[in-house]
């Protein structure tokens, strides 16, 4: 699967592009563990980060998928960064109400939101702004531009 991704996403073999070439592969292994369309987490980490494990924006945000420190159980610096960004869009699709406390759903939605809405709020929080859905229209690009990178490398469909 990484490989699609290493051709669509031009990783060519340095040291720095080894380690985003794993970073790679723990974000598809957490997106099927937690039931996220594979291809949709891969194009939003190489949105917010570029695959790159280390970086931090100017919000504090962290790690591949620039997480912040509620999507956390414990201390931002602690937290599997890549395990929380996984867990965030997939409350943000099927939970009406969120337990903080504890990360869970406590109210789901009868009818998952869409993916496009979805990443608008985990891009900018509670209010969708035009940036924010340029940035949802993007990384829904980048996900139909893997998925048909896959289906001609592989032979198979990435969800």
């Amino acid at each position: 699967m990484c490989d699609s991704a290493a051709d669509e996403f031009k990783f060519r073999g340095t040291r720095t592009e080894v380690h985003q070439f794993q970073v790679c592969g723990q974000v598809y292994v957490e997106s099927i563990l937690q039931g996220v369309p594979p291809a949709l987490v891969l194009a939003t980490t190489k949105r917010e980060s570029g695959f790159k494990n280390y970086l931090v924006s100017s919000a504090g945000a962290k790690g591949p998928l620039q997480v912040t420190s509620y999507w956390c159980k414990e201390h931002l610096d602690e937290c599997n960064k890549v395990e929380a960004g996984v867990r965030a869009l997939r409350l943000l699709r099927t939970c009406k109400t969120i337990d903080w406390d504890h990360l869970v759903c406590k109210r789901k939605l009868k009818t998952p939101k869409s993916w496009s809405k979805v990443l608008c709020h985990y891009n900018s929080g509670n209010k969708c702004y035009a940036s924010s859905r340029r940035y949802a229209r993007g990384v829904l690009r980048d996900r139909s531009r893997l998925k048909r990178r896959h289906k001609k490398k592989c032979g198979s469909p990435l969800r």
